[in-house]
């Protein structure tokens, strides 16, 4: 993704590349920026040019280019000065988790992935196939928010219970639990190697957890 407006973000249908491929394909487009209207328009295939590339039409001030290597797109929004690649997925797996997908993430190796969904439902899987290796259950309510450590094999969650979980990948324990939050845990970030973990609350505050890596090293699992 490249964009000069880092305060604005443009969204694309999901199965824009499927959508597309039809003689008369339509996919939806926004472009959001924080304390603007949002914009919406609109993406639609016209025809195919010499290369049997297809030929995109779109509305309200965006631009999109197709890429020479047919799974790119190139989208602009002029209003916002922003653009944003998309690439379309090699393949696409269903049913992981139950409900609406809040959060996914791949571990440095891309082995494996983590994805967790409004349905409470946190799982670990393998990358290349979607097959399930770890179903992490212990959150209470919807799980907002996980990803891996630099380890690769620990992964962070947090949710509408308030509560920030530790879990090992290779078994699916949860040896920590971190509680006191006074809202939902929205979104983590994790500090250089793991050593300590900042989330962010509905309620717009922030929390920092110190020593994290004692945490880890006690259990024989490296953050």
């Amino acid at each position: 993704m490249s964009t000069a407006n880092p305060g604005s973000v443009i969204h694309l249908q999901c199965d824009w590349d499927t959508a597309l491929q039809e003689p008369s394909g339509r996919a939806w487009i926004s472009c959001r920026t924080e304390g603007e209207t949002t914009l919406h328009g609109e993406l639609r295939r016209v025809g195919s040019d010499t290369r049997d590339l297809p030929v995109i039409q779109s509305s309200d001030g965006f631009t999109c280019t197709i890429m020479s290597n047919k799974r790119s797109v190139l989208v602009s929004c002029a209003a916002r000065r922003c653009s944003t690649k998309f690439t379309a997925p090699v393949s696409s797996f269903r049913n992981i988790v139950k409900g609406s997908i809040t959060s996914v993430d791949v571990n440095p190796s891309g082995g494996l992935s983590v994805c967790c969904g409004t349905s409470g439902q946190l799982k670990v899987f393998q990358t290349s196939n979607g097959t399930v290796r770890r179903d992490l259950t212990g959150h209470l309510m919807d799980v907002l928010c996980c990803r891996f450590f630099p380890s690769g094999m620990v992964v962070l969650s947090g949710g509408s219970d308030m509560q920030l979980k530790v879990w090992s990948a290779e078994d699916g324990s949860c040896p920590v639990t971190l509680v006191g939050h006074k809202s939902r845990v929205i979104q983590t970030a994790i500090v250089d190697k793991g050593r300590n973990v900042v989330c962010k609350l509905t309620n717009n505050l922030f929390s920092i957890t110190i020593e994290l890596e004692i945490i880890c090293s006690s259990y024989n699992t490296p953050c």
